[in-house]
């Protein structure tokens, strides 16, 4: 191997491992045994909840995206499986958008499961609004369900 291709080599190595060290990987935030929350405060935390990590992620790729976080959750415990279903049943197989946070809170005095996502506004867009779901943890029954900027 010539002087000239190491060298290419180690630089494009280099690069690589850089740009690794450098990509944001996405993770849904589990949170189990959230404080109490009144609606209006759930609707502030969807709408402080970070989704920056999902920015470049379009539409098109949000639903495989969903599967595969969908998947995730129910490796993480009872609230995870519950979350899980709550999104799944009743929901569109394509649904074009991404829980970033999952909390199992109280709201308005009832058993809840909080989940923030993120999805777009147009077809290949970009996830840059939060949808904001309230569940009886219970029953599975929809208590709130806002859109947020």
């Amino acid at each position: 191997m010539s002087k000239r291709t190491l060298l290419a080599t180690i630089v494009a190595l280099t690069i690589v491992i850089l740009a690794a060290g450098c990509a944001k990987k996405f993770e849904v935030r589990i949170e189990d045994g959230g404080a109490p929350l009144t609606g209006a405060q759930a609707e502030r935390l969807a709408a402080t909840t970070d989704i920056s990590s999902l920015a470049s992620v379009t539409t098109t790729d949000a639903v495989a995206m969903r599967v595969k976080v969908l998947g995730e959750l129910r490796t993480h415990g009872a609230l995870g499986v519950r979350a899980a279903d709550l999104l799944t049943i009743g929901f569109p197989a394509r649904t074009a958008a991404v829980p970033v946070l999952v909390r199992a809170s109280p709201v308005d005095g009832v058993d809840a499961v909080v989940v923030v996502e993120a999805f777009g506004s147009s077809e290949g867009g970009a996830l840059v609004h939060r949808r904001l779901w309230v569940f009886d943890r219970a029953s599975g029954a929809i208590l709130r369900a806002a859109s947020v900027r």
